[in-house]
């Protein structure tokens, strides 16, 4: 880039910065799902999370959070069931990935 205007030094530079924050977030989603699917793949620690998260009294939850970002208390249910289910089924990474597809359309 010696010798070129400078207007489009800076854009470049802009677009490379932009470049890497972008596989700075590709690695780190990268790295989260390898980290889930090595826990999904252990029946041990998907029983364990399951008998955690049937603990969780989610309508108390609603009511001390929901406000915040407006949920739908019948939305929220329904995730809630569906994320239980997908642990009690021990449901492989590509279906909990589709899961929450689904989730992203819906909202």
């Amino acid at each position: 880039m010696q010798g070129a205007p400078d207007s489009m030094q800076k854009k470049k530079i802009q677009a490379v910065k932009y470049m890497a924050q972008g596989l700075r977030r590709y690695t780190s989603l990268n790295h989260l799902a390898q980290a889930a699917r090595a826990v999904l793949q252990k029946p041990d620690q998907v029983t364990a999370m399951y008998s955690d998260y049937v603990r969780v009294d989610i309508h108390q939850v609603q009511e001390q959070a929901g406000w915040v970002c407006g949920c739908d208390p019948l939305m929220v249910h329904h995730i809630h069931n569906a994320f239980k289910e997908n642990l009690q089924k021990m449901a492989p990474m590509s279906q909990w990935a589709e899961w929450l597809e689904s989730i992203v359309d819906q909202v």
